[in-house]
Formats: structure tokens, C-alpha cells, sequence
């Protein structure tokens, strides 16, 4: 298991993990960008940094379900073209 030391949104992260070092920085990207496409660095003063990280938190989980679910309605599509196929 590599150990990692990162900066995410001003904050010093060090971690251990089996992903790659570009994983790492794929996801600190997406952490970043996902903060910034949400406009949160605007209420860090007003609202504390744990509620933004929450908010930020719950909206990657969101996009996670999201894609999620079309996957499932993507894999059900494919099985029922595969069932007509054989048919």
C-alpha cells in the first residue's frame, strides 16, 4: 500500500491506499473542481469548512447514485438487445 501526501482545497492530506498516483490526483481533481463548479469557496466564512465538505460530500455521492443508476438501465438494455438477439 502506497502512502500519499497531498494538498485538497488548502488542507495538507496524508493517506495510505492501493491506488495509483494518478488515481490520487485524478480524484484530487474532481475534488477540487467539484468545489469549485458549486460555487462553495463563496460561504466558507459564513457556513464553516466541515458543512462545506459535507455539502460537497453529499454532491459527489449524488453524481455517484446518478451514474449508478444509468448504469443499471444501461446493463438492463443490453440484456434485453442480447435477449433478442437470441432469439
Amino acid at each position: 500500500m502506497a502512502s500519499f501526501s497531498i494538498r485538497v482545497l488548502d488542507t495538507d492530506l496524508v493517506f495510505s491506499t492501493d491506488a495509483s498516483p494518478g488515481q490520487v490526483e485524478k480524484a484530487r481533481k474532481l475534488v477540487e473542481e467539484k468545489y469549485t463548479s458549486l460555487g462553495l469557496q463563496n460561504f466558507r466564512s459564513t457556513i464553516g469548512r466541515e458543512k462545506l465538505m459535507l455539502s460537497l460530500a453529499l454532491s459527489l455521492a449524488d453524481d455517484l447514485i446518478q451514474m449508478n443508476e444509468q448504469l443499471e438501465r444501461l446493463v438492463k438494455e443490453l440484456e434485453e438487445y442480447n435477449k433478442r438477439l437470441k432469439k
